[in-house]
């Protein structure tokens, strides 16, 4: 019954996509040895985690934080974070285990049919989609699956594979959100899904899987990931061409962002050393299914020239292009436009990725001179008549196309010039990350030099920095700060990276153990001037009020590793100060005027505090405040922000971890600083 079954299923696969037949043999993976089994128990356990957390079971967040206390500054702290207790958190590193592979997930590729249903985990039903999923695609989905499994398992998993709706509605998150992006690059108004591969069908249901709100489904859209990645290492290694066809590219760097900010990791590590083959000179791919390397692939866009303006030709409506004439035209200036945009994606994923694994970059703004992408209102056309009406009202007949992200790092001014037809969010958000890298330049150069450069030379570029970040607030930040809340939440995080390298937060917090962590306190941090020191606790402290006023659920991807930085930084910060046996301040805490550092900016008080030390430093919450050498109670400020709005719904897998880190900072901070008047054994973070 089983073999009929799968019989039909690939019959529908094989007239749906020729390409993908393989050897005639069902399972291509058996040399693995890998047993994907699913029991009742199995799908038990799933059924319970999917239902709703009861009052009693949800985690008790607390509300309200105890009122301030002195914190016992003046006795030198003792590291007392395990790597027990980091082990699963940011704050250490991934040790492969025999049972961690790329098949560890299978299990959760099923899903029981009385929950397989969109409204039940927070996925939005698809509305108004031009090619909504078919059965058949579904179908041929589910036998690229069903191609890795065990014949045991085939019976359990036909069952209860996620249905066309489902998965159609998963795709349908991902876009919602891909949409609300600031770098989207991928055109959604001319993806059918009925003719793309199963690849990217399981890719685009996985991106979308990963934002729902139910551990079940996120685990689905995990699992789903796996093969998808599988499957489009296999197919470049297969055919070398694919190499430069959009859609490959644009479905390859889809794994690659969901991998980054998965939260796990084994995923992320894996991410971070499959971006070379996007950017790099002949990069290598592993393939999965053997020991051996496969073939050396050329680099998709560099050696594409995909970063030069020679190749983005001017594609413009014409008033007497006929019906068929237009929107071959659209779809090619769609084309063009998909891979500009996935250009500027990278560049900016590069730089975020950089950040986060403490890595150099791989692309240079220099050689960044392609066009800047066109303005979303062009890109987001629905049709090609609108496309047209859209061109001919805002593009001018020879547009000019020489601004690009490496003319305006040279001239940050050139942001005030950039023209009306051009994406300016975009742009923007491709020259703060251009100079992160730049400040990240800086950094390591000083940082690996040691004292070899002069403090007046190391300041004078310093202080040229300052300078490009003030410009760029007035030209950018100021302008988009009610339009794009994200830009000021990056702004602040590449601020306090100017006066606190971010590279050094994790090693310095415990992440690469007691002696490192000490080493780069005597090598680096010791090193930084107090003024700087509370320059950066400001820019952290702005990111915690950037964050609370941002949308519940936005903090994800890159904006939840600003919030992770900025609180790090600042228990960095009150951990220093305890180190050096001082305070903050000069004054004393109990007659100094509160100074809010996630207000607003207080002028004259501010300038005091970041230049004497006067004023006592505090957040605030809910009415009161929390002093910011209470590590304890800021680390649980900065918990707060990943908390889900209702307890039952589950936060993401990054959001997970991010939270796990600022517990363990947290109680470790409580047992430096003594703890509160009101703390007791049993409060959770």
């Amino acid at each position: 019954m089983v073999r009929g079954l799968l019989s039909r299923i690939f019959e529908k696969f094989e007239l749906f996509s020729p390409a993908i037949q393989e050897s005639g043999q069902w399972n291509s993976y058996d040399s693995l040895g890998v047993d994907f089994g699913l029991t009742d128990e199995d799908l038990e356990l799933l059924d319970s985690i999917n239902r709703p957390v009861s009052a009693q079971q949800a985690p008790d967040y607390p509300k309200q934080f105890a009122p301030p206390h002195d914190a016992l500054t003046s006795r030198k702290p003792t590291r007392q974070i395990s790597k027990v207790d980091l082990q699963d958190s940011p704050l250490s590193h991934w040790s492969p285990c025999k049972e961690d592979n790329a098949h560890m997930d299978q299990q959760y590729l099923s899903l029981p049919q009385h929950l397989d249903n969109p409204q039940s985990y927070g996925v939005l039903e698809p509305q108004n989609l031009r090619y909504p999923l078919s059965t058949e695609s579904r179908d041929a989905a589910f036998a690229l699956v069903v191609k890795i499994c065990q014949w045991k398992n085939l019976n359990r998993i036909m069952q209860c594979f996620p249905s066309t709706k489902l998965l159609d509605s998963l795709i349908h998150n991902f876009f919602t959100r891909h949409r609300s992006e600031t770098d989207t690059w991928i055109h959604e108004p001319t993806m059918n899904l009925n003719q793309e591969g199963p690849e990217m069908i399981l890719t685009l249901a996985a991106a979308g899987a990963v934002l729902a709100k139910v551990d079940a489904i996120q685990r689905l859209g995990y699992a789903m990931f796996e093969v998808a990645r599988l499957k489009v290492n296999s197919r470049f290694e297969d055919d070398n061409t694919l190499a430069r066809q959009l859609k490959q590219q644009q479905m390859y760097t889809l794994i690659l962002q969901i991998g980054l900010w998965s939260g796990d990791k084994r995923r992320v590590e894996i991410a971070e050393s499959c971006f070379q083959p996007v950017v790099t000179v002949r990069s290598r791919i592993p393939i999965p299914q053997c020991d051996d390397w496969g073939l050396i692939m050329e680099q998709m866009l560099r050696r594409a020239s995909r970063f030069k303006h020679e190749v983005y030709p001017i594609i413009a409506p014409s008033a007497t292009d006929d019906e068929s004439t237009l929107d071959h035209k659209w779809r090619t200036w769609v084309e063009l436009e998909s891979f500009k945009r996935l250009a500027h994606y990278v560049f900016i994923h590069d730089a975020q990725a950089s950040a986060l694994r403490s890595t150099t970059p791989l692309i240079s703004h220099s050689e960044f001179d392609l066009p800047l992408p066109f303005s979303r209102k062009l890109w987001n056309a629905k049709t090609a008549a609108e496309w047209k009406a859209i061109y001919i009202q805002e593009v001018p007949q020879c547009p000019s196309t020489s601004v690009s992200l490496a003319t305006i790092l040279q001239d940050i001014t050139t942001l005030s010039s950039i023209p009306c037809y051009v994406d300016f969010q975009l742009a923007a958000l491709a020259t703060m990350n251009g100079i992160s890298k730049m400040i990240a330049d800086c950094n390591r150069i000083l940082r690996d030099s040691g004292r070899q450069w002069s403090t007046a030379v190391a300041n004078l570029w310093q202080q040229e920095l300052v300078q490009l970040l003030e410009q760029f607030q007035f030209l950018a930040v100021e302008p988009l700060k009610d339009s794009l809340p994200a830009m000021s939440l990056i702004y602040q995080t590449v601020s306090l990276s100017l006066y606190l390298p971010l590279g050094v937060l994790e090693t310095f917090s415990g992440k690469d153990g007691e002696e490192r962590s000490s080493a780069i306190y005597e090598s680096l941090i010791q090193h930084i001037s107090p003024t700087h020191l509370r320059k950066a606790s400001w820019h952290a402290s702005q990111v915690l009020r950037i964050a609370r006023s941002m949308p519940h659920g936005s903090l994800v991807a890159s904006r939840a590793a600003c919030v992770y930085f900025s609180a790090l930084a600042l228990w960095s910060l009150a951990t220093v100060f305890s180190w050096k046996g001082m305070n903050m301040v000069t004054g004393n805490r109990g007659t100094d005027q509160i100074l809010f550092l996630d207000g607003e900016d207080d002028g004259d008080a501010l300038r005091r505090f970041i230049a004497l030390g006067q004023g006592s430093p505090a957040l605030s919450s809910a009415g009161q405040y929390v002093h910011l050498q209470d590590r304890g109670a800021v680390m649980r400020l900065f918990q707060q922000l990943l908390c889900p709005e209702n307890g039952g719904y589950a936060i993401d897998q990054q959001g997970r971890a991010l939270s796990h880190a600022f517990t363990i900072l947290g109680r470790n901070g409580d047992a430096i600083d003594g703890g509160t008047e009101d703390d007791d054994d049993d409060t959770q973070y």
